[in-house]
């Protein structure tokens, strides 16, 4: 079913194909303008093609007034200009037609690229968000100092979490680690507090521990 369906467009284009040889016969003077070239089945033989198939040439040039059919006697060189300008014709619609393909493969090309550039977008917007969020488990640490305001008060009075949204995670005190410190301990000189938190969370305890922020660079 396939195969009959393509066929006639083979056949088309191997007649194209032989009336623009017959032209450039024509043009290189091969056949020369009122020469007699033969029948169809000559040209046939000549070409290698079927007798239809050199039918449908030579009536291409005919409908172009480059060949003139006389029935009963044959096939006559009527003008060298009009086949000069078929064969022009012809060459710049392949040139038409190759541009259109490579136009088209461009286009594909430059479609799979932009999609391929989307899903990296994508991979990468996911990437950054999980480094993001595994960022902000990594806990933050400060040293307390005279500088902070409400020493000796406790985990629990500090209200760390409402006042700057930050947990804390243990607190060193000399050589103790103290993990998941309770409301009742209290904050002293020389503790280093351990918190996790976003950035902004990072400040606000910079800041109330401090009475300042950390400065990149």
């Amino acid at each position: 079913m396939q195969t009959t369906k393509n066929k006639p467009k083979r056949i088309e284009s191997r007649y194209h194909e032989i009336a623009l040889m017959v032209a450039q016969r024509i043009v290189d003077g091969k056949y020369p303008l009122g020469e007699k070239i033969r029948s169809r089945t000559t040209i046939a033989s000549n070409f290698g093609v079927s007798p239809e198939t050199a039918r449908k040439a030579v009536n291409l040039l005919a409908d172009l007034e480059i060949v003139e059919v006389i029935h009963g006697s044959g096939v006559y060189v009527r003008s060298k200009e009009k086949a000069s300008a078929f064969i022009a014709r012809s060459q710049n619609l392949k040139q038409l037609t190759q541009t259109k393909q490579e136009l088209r493969e461009s286009i594909k090309r430059q479609q799979e690229e932009l999609q391929t550039t989307l899903e990296l977008i994508g991979k990468l917007e996911t990437e950054s968000r999980r480094t993001q969020d595994s960022l902000t488990l990594v806990p933050f640490e400060l040293v307390v100092t005279e500088a902070f305001k409400e020493l000796g008060q406790t985990v629990g009075q500090l209200n760390l979490w409402h006042r700057t949204k930050a947990t804390i995670m243990a607190v060193k005190r000399g050589e103790e680690m103290i993990l998941s410190p309770g409301p009742v301990l209290t904050i002293e000189v020389g503790d280093i507090v351990y918190y996790i938190g976003d950035d902004q969370a990072k400040q606000m305890m910079e800041l109330l521990f401090t009475g300042e922020t950390g400065k990149e660079g």
